[in-house]
């Protein structure tokens, strides 16, 4: 057999900033940023080729930030402006002049927190997820008029069902039951699987739209707790936080975990990830010359969610081969 050529990681940047759990981090597309939000109402600008802190902006009176998100205006810049939640249900997005990243509007989105979010570039559409229901905001290219987008003028529970949606114009593609609890969920970015925390003995992963199970990752899971999961690679790399102090990497094809990232302590709970895919002239800033070989590699970012352990590590892929 062929030797593999399977993905492996090395910690490039460890990011103090924030004294509380850290709830959500998210790359810019061209993965030169990085967004942090958490628990100590500070959300955190990172420049992720130099490791260092740009911007912080505090929303004590909001509470805690649930969800970050990128929402670029430009085709050209994709750090120009982003979007962030706090526990009391308020969407804030905030525009880059100059050298800093000014206030543009806020307003009440949902009863209670914001579970998480997404950004369509092409319609400059703004997706939340709360209080059991999802709205689609429309933002205009100078992110100054905002309304809540909702043909159908009615709201869908998500769960305990996945449910997949047209946006224009807004119907239910289809929705199924799955057998396992839903701790967390993504799409791989190849777009061809569901991949699922189950709260029980690791993740698990569907043909899309959600059919027979593919395959299941099994990891040992003390607190029933939601771990966020990232995809890479086209989704053959799967990635998923822990309540150990690890991060773990999958290969999707081969069905065998590649890495184990020593995030923290252990015990600690390394619950949220994200992954940033980047073409050869990218990562010459990022990571060894050995891995440029492949043309296409991704860095992930690991987060805190314990209090006493409360860090981000930026992590750099490099190429390790297997006999297999």
């Amino acid at each position: 057999m062929n030797p593999a050529c399977l993905p492996s990681f090395d910690c490039k940047y460890v990011l103090f900033g924030h004294t509380k759990a850290i709830n959500s981090i998210k790359f810019s597309s061209d993965g030169s940023k990085l967004l942090s939000g958490a628990d100590d109402a500070l959300l955190i600008v990172w420049d992720v080729v130099n490791g260092s802190e740009d911007q912080k902006i505090s929303v004590v009176f909001n509470g805690p930030i649930s969800a970050v998100i990128w929402a670029p205006t430009s085709e050209i810049c994709a750090t120009n402006a982003f979007a962030f939640c706090t526990a009391d249900g308020t969407l804030f997005t905030y525009k880059r002049l100059q050298n800093h990243y000014d206030y543009v509007f806020s307003t009440p989105a949902h009863e209670g927190p914001i579970d998480d979010m997404a950004f369509d570039s092409t319609f400059s559409r703004l997706a939340t997820v709360g209080s059991g229901c999802v709205k689609i905001w429309e933002l205009n290219k100078d992110c100054k008029r905002r309304k809540c987008f909702l043909d159908s003028h009615e709201v869908y529970v998500a769960l305990p069902e996945e449910i997949g949606y047209q946006v224009s114009p807004w119907m239910m593609r289809w929705s199924q039951q799955l057998l396992t609890h839903i701790g967390y969920s993504i799409v791989t970015s190849d777009g061809h699987s569901l991949v699922v925390t189950n709260l029980k003995d690791g993740i698990d992963m569907y043909s899309m739209p959600p059919g027979q199970p593919l395959r299941s990752f099994k990891h040992n899971i003390s607190r029933n707790v939601s771990l966020t999961i990232a995809s890479a690679l086209n989704g053959s790399v799967i990635i998923v936080g822990s309540d150990d102090g690890y991060a773990r990497v999958y290969d999707s094809k081969m069905g065998i975990m590649t890495s184990i990232l020593q995030h923290g302590n252990a015990g600690s709970l390394v619950q949220i990830v994200d992954v940033s895919l980047h073409f050869e002239n990218i990562v010459l800033l990022l990571i060894a010359t050995k891995a440029l070989s492949i043309g296409k590699s991704c860095i992930l970012a690991t987060g805190s969610s314990d209090a006493d352990d409360i860090k981000i590590k930026i992590w750099a892929m490099r190429v390790v081969s297997f006999a297999s």
